[in-house]
Protein backbone atom coordinates (compact mmCIF):
# COMPACT_ATOMS: atom_id res chain seq x y z
CA UNK A 1 0.00 0.00 0.00
CA UNK A 2 2.93 2.85 0.82
CA UNK A 3 4.31 1.79 -2.45
CA UNK A 4 1.46 2.23 -4.26
CA UNK A 5 0.88 5.64 -2.36
CA UNK A 6 4.26 6.70 -3.37
CA UNK A 7 4.31 5.61 -6.86
CA UNK A 8 0.97 7.61 -7.00
CA UNK A 9 1.91 10.99 -5.37
CA UNK A 10 5.78 10.81 -7.78
CA UNK A 11 3.17 11.23 -10.60
CA UNK A 12 4.05 14.76 -12.30
CA UNK A 13 0.25 15.52 -12.45
CA UNK A 14 -0.41 14.52 -9.25
CA UNK A 15 2.67 16.69 -8.46
CA UNK A 16 0.81 19.46 -10.09
CA UNK A 17 -2.79 18.94 -8.46
CA UNK A 18 -0.76 19.68 -5.14
CA UNK A 19 1.18 22.51 -6.25
CA UNK A 20 -1.87 23.98 -7.85
CA UNK A 21 -3.87 23.24 -4.49
CA UNK A 22 -1.45 25.33 -2.76
CA UNK A 23 -1.03 28.28 -5.29
CA UNK A 24 -5.01 28.29 -4.44
CA UNK A 25 -4.62 28.46 -0.84
CA UNK A 26 -1.64 31.25 -1.66
CA UNK A 27 -3.70 33.34 -3.71
CA UNK A 28 -6.76 33.23 -1.23
CA UNK A 29 -4.47 35.34 1.24
CA UNK A 30 -3.45 32.05 2.96
CA UNK A 31 0.38 32.41 1.68
CA UNK A 32 1.45 32.16 5.05
CA UNK A 33 0.41 28.35 5.36
CA UNK A 34 1.13 27.44 1.70
CA UNK A 35 3.69 24.43 3.00
CA UNK A 36 1.61 23.36 5.71
CA UNK A 37 -0.81 23.15 3.56
CA UNK A 38 0.86 21.13 1.27
CA UNK A 39 1.97 18.91 3.92
CA UNK A 40 -2.07 18.65 5.33
CA UNK A 41 -3.04 17.79 1.98
CA UNK A 42 -0.89 14.82 1.37
CA UNK A 43 -1.51 13.83 5.01
CA UNK A 44 -5.35 13.61 4.36
CA UNK A 45 -4.59 11.98 0.98
CA UNK A 46 -2.52 9.35 2.73
CA UNK A 47 -5.39 8.56 5.03
CA UNK A 48 -8.05 8.74 2.38
CA UNK A 49 -5.63 6.58 0.44
CA UNK A 50 -5.60 3.86 3.43
CA UNK A 51 -9.61 3.88 3.79
CA UNK A 52 -10.54 4.36 0.40
CA UNK A 53 -7.86 3.73 -2.29
CA UNK A 54 -8.43 4.54 -6.04
CA UNK A 55 -11.01 2.23 -7.73
CA UNK A 56 -11.46 2.03 -11.17
CA UNK A 57 -12.85 3.33 -13.56
CA UNK A 58 -11.54 6.18 -11.35
CA UNK A 59 -7.32 7.09 -12.03
CA UNK A 60 -5.17 8.13 -9.57
CA UNK A 61 -4.24 11.09 -10.97
CA UNK A 62 -8.73 11.51 -10.91
CA UNK A 63 -8.98 10.60 -7.23
CA UNK A 64 -5.91 12.92 -6.16
CA UNK A 65 -8.03 15.61 -7.97
CA UNK A 66 -11.00 15.02 -6.27
CA UNK A 67 -9.48 14.68 -2.82
CA UNK A 68 -7.39 17.57 -3.27
CA UNK A 69 -10.36 19.80 -4.17
CA UNK A 70 -12.35 18.25 -1.38
CA UNK A 71 -9.69 18.86 1.06
CA UNK A 72 -8.33 22.90 -0.38
CA UNK A 73 -12.22 23.56 0.17
CA UNK A 74 -12.49 22.11 4.12
CA UNK A 75 -9.14 24.05 4.49
CA UNK A 76 -10.41 27.32 3.40
CA UNK A 77 -13.68 27.16 5.59
CA UNK A 78 -11.67 26.11 8.66
CA UNK A 79 -9.77 29.49 7.84
CA UNK A 80 -12.52 31.23 7.56
CA UNK A 81 -13.87 30.25 10.87
CA UNK A 82 -10.79 30.64 12.59
CA UNK A 83 -9.18 34.27 11.38
CA UNK A 84 -10.56 37.65 11.70
CA UNK A 85 -13.10 39.32 9.91
CA UNK A 86 -10.65 41.51 7.76
CA UNK A 87 -8.92 37.99 6.66
CA UNK A 88 -9.31 37.16 2.89
CA UNK A 89 -9.74 33.56 3.64
CA UNK A 90 -12.92 34.66 6.36
CA UNK A 91 -14.67 36.76 3.87
CA UNK A 92 -15.05 34.32 0.26
CA UNK A 93 -17.29 31.49 -0.21
CA UNK A 94 -14.48 29.00 -0.32
CA UNK A 95 -16.49 27.18 -3.42
CA UNK A 96 -16.82 30.29 -4.96
CA UNK A 97 -13.47 31.72 -4.42
CA UNK A 98 -11.38 28.28 -5.85
CA UNK A 99 -13.20 28.25 -8.68
CA UNK A 100 -12.44 32.05 -8.98
CA UNK A 101 -8.78 31.63 -8.66
CA UNK A 102 -8.30 28.73 -10.84
CA UNK A 103 -10.36 31.17 -13.09
CA UNK A 104 -7.59 34.26 -12.51
CA UNK A 105 -4.72 31.39 -13.01
CA UNK A 106 -5.87 30.35 -16.37
CA UNK A 107 -5.93 34.14 -17.71
CA UNK A 108 -2.81 34.58 -16.34
CA UNK A 109 -1.23 31.44 -18.27
CA UNK A 110 -2.76 32.36 -21.24
CA UNK A 111 -1.93 36.03 -21.23
CA UNK A 112 1.64 34.46 -20.36
CA UNK A 113 1.42 32.95 -23.66
CA UNK A 114 0.31 35.82 -25.97
CA UNK A 115 3.29 38.57 -27.83
CA UNK A 116 3.76 41.24 -25.83
CA UNK A 117 1.74 43.87 -28.41
CA UNK A 118 -1.36 41.85 -27.57
CA UNK A 119 -1.16 41.02 -23.94
CA UNK A 120 -0.76 45.26 -23.74
CA UNK A 121 -4.17 44.81 -25.34
CA UNK A 122 -5.70 42.47 -23.95
CA UNK A 123 -4.78 44.33 -20.47
CA UNK A 124 -6.11 47.88 -21.83
CA UNK A 125 -9.44 46.06 -22.73
CA UNK A 126 -9.64 44.59 -19.46
CA UNK A 127 -9.19 48.21 -18.12
CA UNK A 128 -12.44 49.49 -19.74
CA UNK A 129 -10.68 50.94 -22.51
CA UNK A 130 -12.36 51.39 -26.01
CA UNK A 131 -10.26 50.40 -29.40
CA UNK A 132 -10.19 54.49 -29.90
CA UNK A 133 -8.66 54.52 -26.87
CA UNK A 134 -5.98 51.94 -27.32
CA UNK A 135 -4.96 52.86 -30.98
CA UNK A 136 -4.54 56.34 -29.40
CA UNK A 137 -2.52 54.73 -26.59
CA UNK A 138 -0.35 52.37 -28.60
CA UNK A 139 0.25 55.29 -31.16
CA UNK A 140 -1.25 52.80 -34.32
CA UNK A 141 -4.16 53.67 -35.96
CA UNK A 142 -7.53 52.50 -35.09
CA UNK A 143 -7.94 49.75 -37.87
CA UNK A 144 -4.87 48.67 -36.81
CA UNK A 145 -6.05 48.29 -33.07
CA UNK A 146 -9.16 46.93 -34.19
CA UNK A 147 -7.47 43.88 -36.42
CA UNK A 148 -5.50 43.69 -33.22
CA UNK A 149 -8.04 42.91 -31.10
CA UNK A 150 -9.81 40.56 -33.49
CA UNK A 151 -6.49 38.83 -33.45
CA UNK A 152 -6.43 39.04 -29.38
CA UNK A 153 -9.90 36.81 -29.61
CA UNK A 154 -9.06 34.45 -31.93
CA UNK A 155 -5.95 33.47 -29.94
CA UNK A 156 -7.81 33.36 -26.77
CA UNK A 157 -10.70 31.07 -28.44
CA UNK A 158 -8.05 28.78 -29.37
CA UNK A 159 -6.78 28.43 -25.85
Amino acid sequence: MTAEFADLMTQPAVRAVLQRAARRLTAAGCSDAREDAEQELLLQLWRAFRSHPPAPPMEGVAWVASQVQQRTVDMLRRRRKEKPSGDMCSIVDPHDHVAEIDRRLDIEAALSRLPAELREIAQDLAAGYTPTEIADRLGIGRTTAWEWIQRLRGVLESI
